[in-house]
């Protein structure tokens, strides 16, 4: 063959290898773009797909398989990448469609609108997909508004979807703040919320704000003021005034007119308007002199109200009376036969027990009698020895003939008394309140004073100094007498000399000032 048809053989096979290499790049190029396209297609169908829930989009790719998205979920097939000459696969981040690890795949991050290079789009310390799965915002690095950044809530364990963890009425950023705790409610323990404690301007964080022995929440329950320390300015803390029963918010606790602090630091008690009970509040005993703690402060067994008052509860009068004098109240009653009681007697008694060694609270001496008149009683003419002249006596002085003077009113009967045996000149309690005299017994007998008025205040002072000390007996034991006598002084049974007797013994006297009657006040009447 010619070299000339050689030389054109090869120019055709040449010229068709090379149209065979074209043909084979295009077709490589197609290949390519149309895989990209397809990827292109397949993010689009995923997106549709989560919008359009339900619905199936299939897609090839560049190695025959196909990605599927149903009912918002997404399935991605691994994609080739060719990696240089050896066709090596892409990265893990590449393959799963994660590129910042955080839990996320990139479509889904750009659905929420996260960053899918960035682990922690809103930079709160939790990463994107950890705010997804606790429903927090991935966007805002504080999802409740409290002022704490959403993984400072999680290290704290407040909830990083409610600005007030412990509904206590305060912020969580508040209560750091503050230093108070916000996962309790109550930090203190006081029964108070911390919100409400922070509004009353109280200290969340101290159980008792003003340290006055009371805690806050106690103080708002009582309406003292849980920011002072004495609510009522009465100079005692509120804490201990409720240990003392007396009222934090009221200056006199019981309205007898002394102060609480006046009253707990003195012998009265503060929570009774009346401290020994006499019918005088504490606060008029104060003015009037008389003691507060002694029902009757002169001990004359007529309580202070009494005679202040100048009646009983009963209704019995008691003229002239004076709680720091010592009085002696006298009904003088009379047989029909017997001697009437006179006016020189009624004067001459008095100033007999008037003039006796006895000092009173108010510095005064001597007892003041006052006397009443009682009118007749049924009495026996014959007396038997004792017994039959006691029951007599008695018989004649209750409620029936003294009335409402009955228990308060000694009783004096003048009556007249003979005994065939012995000469029975009288019989008087001790202690107790009834005398009985032989009402023939008016003459001196040796005395200034007549005998009757002698026996008359013997019999009183018997009724109300009791039985007299062993020491000041007669020596003779056997003797009847010896239980109602003394040595001497008007107590005498019968004195040598009737005129140096006619006074009261100076232990006597003492024992008045020092204990009062042996008769005690009957408080009913």
């Amino acid at each position: 063959m010619p070299d000339e048809a050689r030389r054109e053989r090869r120019d055709s096979r040449s010229e068709r290898a090379t149209s065979e290499s074209r043909s084979r790049s295009t077709r490589r190029l197609v290949a390519t773009l149309i895989a990209s396209l397809l990827v292109l297609s397949a993010g689009c169908a995923g997106i549709a797909s989560d919008d359009q829930p339900g619905t199936e989009t299939s897609t090839a790719t560049p190695s025959g398989t196909s990605s599927t998205s149903q009912s918002g979920s997404s399935t991605s097939a691994p994609t080739e990448s060719m990696s240089g000459a050896g066709g090596q696969s892409g990265s893990g981040a590449e393959s799963t469609g994660q590129l910042d690890d955080d839990g996320l795949s990139a479509e889904r991050e750009r659905l929420v609108g996260t960053d899918p290079t960035n682990p922690d789009t809103d930079g709160d310390g939790l990463n994107d997909g950890k705010e997804v799965e606790l429903g927090t915002d991935p966007l805002v690095a504080d999802t409740d508004g409290d002022g704490l950044e959403d993984g400072r809530e999680r290290e704290l364990g407040t909830d990083p979807l409610l600005v007030d963890t412990d509904d206590d009425k305060l912020d969580d950023a508040a209560e750091l703040d503050g230093r108070t705790d916000p996962l309790v409610a109550d930090t203190d323990g006081d029964g108070v919320l911390d919100g409400r404690e922070i509004e009353a301007g109280l200290n969340p964080t101290l159980a008792d704000t003003d340290e006055d022995g009371l805690n806050d929440s106690a103080e708002l329950q009582r309406g003292t003021d849980p920011l002072s320390v004495d609510t009522d300015d009465d100079g005692i803390r509120d804490g201990r005034e409720v240990t003392l029963g007396t009222d934090p918010l009221t200056v006199d606790t019981d309205g007898d007119g002394l102060d609480d602090n006046t009253e707990i630091t003195g012998p009265t008690n503060a929570t009774m308007n009346d401290t020994d009970e006499d019918a005088l509040d504490d606060g008029r005993e104060l003015e009037l002199g008389t003691n507060a703690t002694n029902p009757d402060t002169d001990g004359d067994s007529l309580l202070d109200g009494w005679e202040v008052r100048g009646e009983t509860p009963g209704g019995a009068d008691l003229p002239g009376a004076d709680p720091l004098a010592m009085d002696l109240y006298v009904l003088v009653s009379h047989s029909e036969e017997a001697w009437r009681f006179r006016d020189s007697e009624r004067t001459t008694i008095r100033a007999a027990f008037k003039n006796m060694n006895v000092e009173n609270p108010d510095g005064t001496t001597g007892i003041d009698v006052h006397f009443a008149s009682g009118g007749s009683v049924p009495m026996e003419r014959e007396f038997s020895h004792g017994v039959t002249a006691q029951w007599a006596a008695r018989l004649n002085s209750t409620t029936d003939t003294m009335g409402s003077r009955k228990e308060v009113y000694h009783h004096v009967i003048l009556a007249r008394l003979h005994d065939e045996e012995i000469n029975y000149d009288g019989w008087a309690e001790t202690p107790g309140r009834v005398v009985l005299v032989d009402e023939d017994q008016r003459a001196p007998r040796g005395g200034t004073i007549p005998y009757r008025d002698r026996l008359i205040i013997r019999g009183l002072l018997q009724n109300i100094l009791g039985e007299p000390d062993p020491q000041y007996k007669p020596p003779d034991p056997e003797d009847d007498i010896s239980d109602r006598s003394t040595k001497s002084g008007w107590t005498r049974y019968e004195p040598d000399d009737p005129r140096a007797h006619e006074y009261l013994p100076q232990h006597f006297a003492d024992q008045l000032e020092r204990e009062g009657y042996a008769t005690s006040p009957v408080r009913s009447r």
